[in-house]
């Protein structure tokens, strides 16, 4: 199904996550005329759209915590591109979270629900890579080594990319799926 709102023209869905207890869907929204992201929620079983709010910003990734925090990195534009962001769900509005390495290439985030920590992943194809783990409760961030190819690969590409895929997917076990333009990359924290 396509996303639609009645008064405005969505140009983009950016990235969503699934609230981990209301089990709503959440989404940021490029709408036609508007600077900042519009974050909307989704009901999965109805399909219907709950406009939240402008957050006046624009997202690369968003991902949830276990407590139903919403954390987002900002676009590699903005103003504020080194800092996490934690985004109110009641009203769209961002907060500063913790200062991170903003680089070239895709961002993604996505929550380990094994240790409860939010990994980041950076990095461009051929380029250089950067992936690290945030502990919630203190900003601590600890850089996770990655060995090509053993690491990183390659699992399966294809000639088009697919909107519906979240650019970074926890798989279980210290695994992580990436969605990379048209390829999809398995990224595992244990190095195996």
């Amino acid at each position: 199904r396509r996303l639609h709102l009645t008064d405005t023209r969505i140009l983009s869905a950016i990235d969503f996550d699934r609230h981990p207890i209301s089990g709503l869907l959440y989404t940021v929204l490029e709408v036609e005329g508007q600077h900042g992201h519009e974050l909307v929620s989704i009901d999965p079983q109805t399909f219907e759209i709950q406009r939240i709010g402008d957050t006046g910003r624009r997202w690369d990734n968003i991902a949830f915590d276990s407590i139903g925090q919403l954390f987002a990195l900002p676009a590699p534009d903005e103003v504020e591109a080194g800092y996490l962001a934690v985004i109110d769900i009641s009203t769209g509005e961002p907060t500063r979270s913790w200062e991170y390495t903003p680089g070239t290439g895709q961002h993604a985030l996505a929550l380990n629900t094994d240790d409860g920590l939010l990994y980041h992943f950076q990095g461009s194809l051929n380029e250089s890579y950067h992936f690290e783990s945030i502990d919630l409760s203190t900003g601590f961030r600890q850089t996770i080594p990655i060995s090509l190819p053993d690491v990183l690969r390659v699992i399966s590409s294809t000639s088009a990319v697919d909107l519906d895929r979240q650019p970074m997917t926890y798989a279980g076990h210290g695994n992580f799926l990436i969605a990379y333009g048209i390829e999809d990359l398995w990224l595992t924290t244990t190095g195996a």
